[in-house]
Order: structure tokens, then sequence, then C-alpha cells
């Protein structure tokens, strides 16, 4: 491989595992029901609108 190919290479492999470290999130925004969320552990302090998708990802219905 030449020097520039595995350069290119590295840089697509970086770009796609990125997606993967940036943590998601899941626009919540009813303050009103985050709170509620916030109650129950899914979410934390502050009321900032959003919730780690993670935290929600596995339950259906909340």
């Amino acid at each position: 491989m030449t020097n520039t190919l595995k350069k290119l290479l590295l840089f697509f492999l970086i770009i796609l595992f990125t997606k993967f470290i940036i943590a998601q999130t899941t626009a919540i925004p009813d303050i009103n029901f985050e709170i509620q969320l916030i109650s129950k552990g899914y979410d934390n302090f502050p009321l900032n609108g959003s919730i780690p998708t993670a935290n929600i990802i596995y339950f259906p219905m909340l």
C-alpha cells in the first residue's frame, strides 16, 4: 500500500469510529417529562432538554 492510501484509510477509520465514541442524545422538549425521567433515575440535572440515548434505548415504554 502506498503511504497516501494508508493515510486515507486511516482517515476514514477515524471518521467511522468517531461516530461510536461521541455520546448520542435524545431530545426531551417537555421539561415536565424530563423531570419525571430524572426522578426515575434515567437522567440527571441540569434540565437541558436532552437525555443520553443509552439510558433509555432498552426501555420500550417510559
